[in-house]
């Protein structure tokens, strides 16, 4: 009688059966994702026009460059993410073409830091359910919660955070604020993005400190230097600055100049490392209200994750080193796009739309790494990612016969306020029990102060 080779047979019967097994495993909506098809996002930018040397760092190096770095390691869940980036030389035809080019590319997320594009597309992306990571923190912008994300607080938030500070600041000092009431003068680009701290001047009354002035200065002026002497002649206790870096260098400047020394406080929207490349000494005692570490090598070597993000902008962008805080915008957005992104492929599986990526974004709490405070996101409510904030300031430090100027942390991360303008109240439902329950302050025309854990 003929023995049948028992293992040869299980061979055979196997290389029959894997087959059929692989395949039914492949059939219906799983199909597509063995053969890793890649994820598509677009990139929305300024590379030529006016304000490039603000958003290219954050659009097409800082975001593109996470991207590569998870690609090199895998992709995500094995899906390579393919990212297209257009020029829209600040243009709002050449936004709207643009954005109308990405999207027939069946892209699934877009990066852009352009407030023309954020303020003008924010209703098209949330009909076409494209998630949107911008790199600006305007109130347009963010409010309502729809498809715009982003990593830090508003800007009128961040004008908030200053005035807590300096209210804890003179409680510190016991000095009387219903006798002697803080007072502040307002300085801030003469613009849609300046003009964004203002809502904050309505907080400030609210916890009784008093807006002397509220002065606008051109986006890029020459001479600040009348506006400057109204300030010193009204004898103010701090000055809020809404500016970017380039032109707070022609503010500090005419400071010097007219003999003015009333402290700056600045926003996110200013940064700190920027202010000292255009400042340089001048920058000194410059502060900043920030959600983010400093990014010298002390802060390096606590967060491998900062360390990583510095060494790829070194290698890649050598010219950017200076201003790390435009790249780390779009490097962040990138790691919460990401974090998303395997979300959404777990729960769903391949395809995904815009729309499951922002079902994945509903209650995820995406680790920074130590770069800045985790964020998290509340789908329909709050998609401002982080709200904790810190005040820096700028100090001159000697290391040996070195000079250097430096950003210093004063405070621990703690809370900003939710700040809303008149009208928006009513836009942003349930925002308003949900700080309530969160214990943060929240402020608006129609409800008032609402004061949360100080």
């Amino acid at each position: 009688m003929k023995r049948i080779n028992f293992t040869r047979w299980v061979c055979y019967a196997l290389i029959l059966f894997v087959p059929t097994v692989f395949m039914i495993g492949l059939d219906g909506p799983n199909a597509r994702a063995a053969s890793k098809e890649p994820i598509k996002v677009g990139v929305l930018t300024d590379l030529t026009g006016p304000a490039s040397s603000m958003v290219i760092a954050m659009d097409s190096w800082g975001f593109p460059d996470y991207l590569e770095y998870i690609n090199a390691n895998g992709g995500v869940k094995g899906h390579p993410i393919e990212y297209t980036i257009v020029d829209t030389s600040y243009k709002m035809d050449k936004i709207i073409t643009g954005y109308e080019k990405l999207k027939g590319m069946n892209i699934v997320a877009l990066q852009t830091s352009l407030s023309p594009a954020i303020a003008g597309l924010k209703k098209r992306f949330e009909k076409d359910k494209i998630c949107t990571f911008i790199g600006s923190a305007t109130t347009e912008g963010l409010w309502p919660a729809t498809y715009t994300f982003n990593t830090m607080p508003n800007f009128a938030d961040s004008a908030g955070y200053i005035i807590d500070y300096l209210i804890n600041q003179a409680n510190a000092q016991s000095r009387d604020l219903k006798k002697d009431p803080i007072k502040l003068a307002w300085v801030f680009a003469d613009n849609p993005m300046g003009r964004s701290i203002l809502p904050a001047q309505a907080y400030a009354e609210a916890r009784g400190c008093v807006n002397a002035l509220s002065l606008g200065i051109p986006m890029i002026p020459t001479d600040t230097g009348a506006t400057l002497r109204r300030v010193k002649a009204a004898g103010v206790d701090a000055i809020i600055l809404g500016h970017v870096p380039a032109p707070t260098a022609v503010v500090l400047r005419d400071a010097m100049r007219v003999g003015l020394d009333t402290p700056f406080y600045s926003t996110n929207m200013t940064q700190a490392d920027g202010v000292i490349f255009y400042s340089g000494l001048m920058a000194e005692g410059f502060n900043e209200a920030e959600s983010a570490e400093p990014w010298y090598a002390e802060f390096q070597e606590k967060h491998p994750a900062l360390k990583l993000m510095i060494d790829t902008l070194k290698k890649k962008h050598p010219e950017g080193v200076q201003e790390p805080w435009k790249y780390r915008r779009g490097w962040t957005s990138g790691m919460v796009l990401v974090a998303a992104l395997n979300k959404a492929i777990e729960k769903k599986g391949w395809p995904i739309t815009g729309e499951d990526i922002r079902n994945a974004l509903d209650g995820l709490t995406v680790d920074m790494g130590g770069i800045q405070p985790p964020s998290t996101y509340y789908k329909g409510i709050d998609n401002r990612g982080c709200m904790l904030h810190r005040m820096n300031t700028i100090k001159k430090k000697q290391k040996a016969l070195q000079t250097l100027i430096l950003v210093e942390p004063v405070t621990e991360f703690t809370y900003a306020p939710t700040v809303l303008p008149k009208g928006y109240e009513a836009k942003c439902k349930g925002l308003k029990d949900f700080c309530k329950k969160k214990g943060w302050t929240y402020f608006s025309p129609e409800s008032g102060l609402i004061l949360g854990k100080q």
